[in-house]
């Protein structure tokens, strides 16, 4: 669902059973489509903290409360009710049936069936209202997040003994809520085409039922899951439904290169190399080589991540030990564009990439909206693209 420029779509928008509800400001990581809540740096806000882990994280240097650092633009109704598919799946509506019958003065039921040509494919069914906060762009939190992002990491490896990458560990600059009466289905590796129905009006209506079938082989099964609410009758007018099903969700994400040293014996067989934790006997024929990786993305199920392939894209091009980029600043590149091939569009536009101490031994990589803006308007990108990959492909829609 990245095509509408949300944030990172959600399988688990639930709250967390013992951390509670997602909030702006938490650290923690994504864990089978759910996010895992680890604890809130806005400690100006109690109702924030996270309470279940065994040993807290202590939040030695919190964000000053005078830099404003947590300011968010709130929406309401970003996204209406009714229903929005991915890129590659394709929709048919037609009257529901009269076994399907709406609630009192509702609108008549719409049954819409879907077809995922592409390899995946995600339709999401709305039939509440959404609500939608982000964080104003502040140099200062990001500059905050670079400097504490290695202590965060220490805690989840060293505290809680969680086996997860450093860079899988993101803190939260938005999200989109809303009831919990939303329905999902995704359709994933199909070596062929996948249907998938949802029966019943949204925003309105008794309920969306979801329905799913496929043919032919697949290496992959769709699936779909639904909000605890989705079948009940609308709520009532005067007491509706907390929003706080996190159906998208916006994080700075950090990359770091990475120093490798690799130990090599001379005219060693693979049954002959040294044990890691053991001293080498022969030390002449000892080689070390020194390189350098970069510690990968978190890829949950092989699904790009449209900020790993931004990270990607700034270690690509510029000298940098370490970079960080958000969801905000995908949305910012794309623009009103839709983007089929984000890494092949962003070496095409080449956004450029902001260089903090240059002249250190880690200078940091990040992006300016306003950079971005200029940049676009230079190179005359301004109108709506629709953008189907390859490296000259960028043509009017």
């Amino acid at each position: 669902m990245k095509r509408f420029n949300f944030g990172h779509g959600m399988w688990y928008p639930e709250p967390h059973k013992s951390a509670g509800e997602l909030q702006i400001g938490d650290v923690g990581y994504l864990k089978d489509g759910a996010f895992i809540r680890l604890f809130n740096l806005d400690t100006s806000a109690p109702e924030k903290a996270v309470t279940g882990w065994r040993k807290p994280f202590e939040i030695s240097d919190p964000p000053a409360p005078d830099m404003h650092m947590f300011q968010v633009d709130e929406r309401d109704r970003p996204i209406a009710p009714g229903f929005y598919r991915s890129h590659g799946v394709q929709s048919q509506l037609y009257q529901a049936s009269a076994s399907i019958s709406p609630v009192p003065g509702a609108s008549a039921g719409i049954d819409a069936q879907y077809t995922c040509k592409a390899s995946q494919g995600a339709v999401l069914a709305l039939k509440s209202q959404a609500q939608e906060q982000t964080i104003y762009e502040n140099l200062d939190l990001k500059q905050y997040v670079l400097r504490h992002h290695d202590s965060w990491c220490m805690y989840v490896r060293d505290v809680l003994r969680h086996g997860v990458k450093p860079s899988a560990v993101v803190m939260i600059s938005g999200w989109v809520k809303t009831s919990p009466d939303w329905a999902v289905a995704a359709f994933n590796n199909t070596s062929s085409s996948s249907r998938a129905s949802l029966k019943g009006g949204a925003g309105g209506s008794a309920g969306v039922n979801v329905g799913l079938e496929h043919a032919c082989s697949e290496d992959g099964s769709p699936m779909h899951r639904e909000g605890e609410h989705y079948e009940a009758e609308e709520p009532n007018p005067t007491t509706p439904r907390a929003r706080d099903q996190s159906i998208f969700i916006k994080r700075f994400k950090i990359r770091r290169r990475i120093w490798v040293v690799r130990t090599i014996v001379a005219g060693a067989g693979y049954n002959r190399l040294p044990p890691g934790d053991r001293p080498v006997e022969d030390e002449q024929n000892v080689h070390v080589d020194r390189g350098m990786s970069l510690d990968e993305g978190e890829n949950e199920n092989d699904i790009p991540d449209l900020v790993d392939i931004l990270l990607d894209y700034m270690f690509e091009t510029a000298a940098i030990e370490t970079a960080i980029a958000s969801d905000d600043d995908v949305a910012s590149i794309i623009g009103r564009d839709q983007i089929e091939d984000f890494a092949a569009y962003l070496r095409v536009l080449q956004p450029p990439v902001e260089i903090n101490g240059r002249d250190t031994s880690m200078p940091t990589g990040l992006l300016s909206k306003v950079d971005i803006i200029r940049h676009r308007c230079e190179r005359n990108f301004s109108p709506p693209r629709y953008y189907e990959g390859g490296l000259d492909q960028v043509a009017e829609r």
